[in-house]
């Protein structure tokens, strides 16, 4: 509302210790249940970290202790299978649909989609970080993130590889 616009282009990212960095978006806010997240990272991460966490009703996107791609939300937690943890850069795509989510990375889709009892809705949070937790005490992100997006559209199986093929340009951007 201020007219502050940030943006990362390609080969510029925050880099982040695993110590007590984070990106601190409080009062963001987005009145939708169909919403994708797009972000690069760049990570070798050990251990629990969050990439994003929004409170409350707890929802995150995650490395999870095996340095798989999960997501949380109300208490359940969900793992698509994939590890995009192995020090190179990964384009990362969380499509939300109401209660589905689906996961891709570089452009592929990434396990199976998951599916919650009930609809993740952003309109609800009013705490964000990205890589830490909403409290900022713990699940410290170590590695790079850049590039990072939320819209309040559902992507497409096209936009997501337009993104993936175009860094430089936005989704939206697609013919």
């Amino acid at each position: 509302g201020n007219n502050n616009v940030g943006e990362l282009f390609t080969g510029k990212a925050l880099d982040f210790n695993g110590t007590g960095n984070y990106v601190d978006i409080d009062g963001f806010t987005l009145n939708s249940s169909s919403t994708t997240i797009a972000f690069t990272i760049k990570s070798s991460q050990t251990g629990l970290a969050y990439l994003l966490d929004a409170n409350p009703l707890r929802f995150n996107i995650r490395l999870n202790e095996s340095g798989n791609l999960g997501i949380h939300y109300d208490g359940v937690t969900k793992s698509f299978g994939t590890t995009p943890n192995d020090g190179f850069f990964h384009r990362v795509v969380m499509v939300i649909d109401g209660a589905n989510v689906n996961a891709y990375i570089d452009g592929v889709e990434s396990g199976s989609l998951q599916t919650f009892s009930s609809s993740i809705n952003l309109s609800s949070f009013t705490e964000f970080k990205i890589g830490a937790s909403y409290s900022a005490g713990c699940c410290w992100f170590d590695g790079f993130i850049s590039n990072f997006q939320i819209y309040n559209s559902v992507w497409s199986t096209d936009d997501i590889a337009y993104d993936y093929a175009n860094p430089n340009k936005l989704a939206i951007d697609n013919p």
